[in-house]
């Protein structure tokens, strides 16, 4: 049997708890504008699933594609469900690969990752930290996140902390970090 070849083109979703920017990616490069959707954070289900598949529709080729979608933890990356209560709560526990399949009409193979590990790992390929053997970064939205790369890699543990679980620090008064900056 024959490999499957990958995808001409990958669209690439970085959801915020604001809007989802979407772009295409061809051959590793970006191809086209960014486009922004504006999200409601406490929004239906099928109103956030239809604000995905709009950016989806808004950079999709007419051929073949891969979705990858950088989103904010907690979020179960291998199964594609989302974890978090204090936005898009009305995703929590919900398979979105099957729910944005089903929103575009086909099956499509998508893939997750966190937004600051993608954000972190962006600039460490092709910004601020491109030949830096290391490059940490923590980002500030409606949220907080952080990352750390090093030769190239998303490193998840050093000495047993979890490096993007900056969002979930308890500060003095007992808010997350996350919360604090939101």
């Amino acid at each position: 049997m024959q490999p499957v070849p990958p995808p001409a083109t990958l669209v690439a979703l970085d959801i915020g708890g604001t809007s989802v920017k979407s772009g295409r990616v061809r051959a590793g490069q970006p191809d086209g504008t960014v486009r922004v959707t504006p999200l409601v954070r406490d929004a239906p289900a099928e109103a956030l699933v239809d604000a995905f598949t709009q950016a989806v529709r808004a950079v999709a080729p007419p051929d073949e594609y891969a979705i990858a979608c950088a989103v904010p933890d907690p979020f179960d990356h291998a199964a594609g469900v989302s974890q978090m209560t204090h936005k898009f709560a009305a995703l929590r526990g919900r398979p979105l690969g099957p729910l944005m399949s089903a929103a575009l009409g086909r099956p499509i193979a998508v893939r997750w990752c966190n937004d600051a590990a993608a954000a972190v790992a962006g600039e460490a390929r092709a910004g601020a930290g491109a030949g830096r053997r290391r490059v940490l970064g923590v980002t500030l939205g409606t949220g907080l996140g952080a990352a750390l790369i090093v030769d190239g890699v998303p490193v998840a543990e050093v000495g047993g902390r979890v490096v993007g679980d900056l969002w979930r620090t308890a500060l003095a008064d007992g808010r997350s970090a996350d919360r604090a900056f939101a």
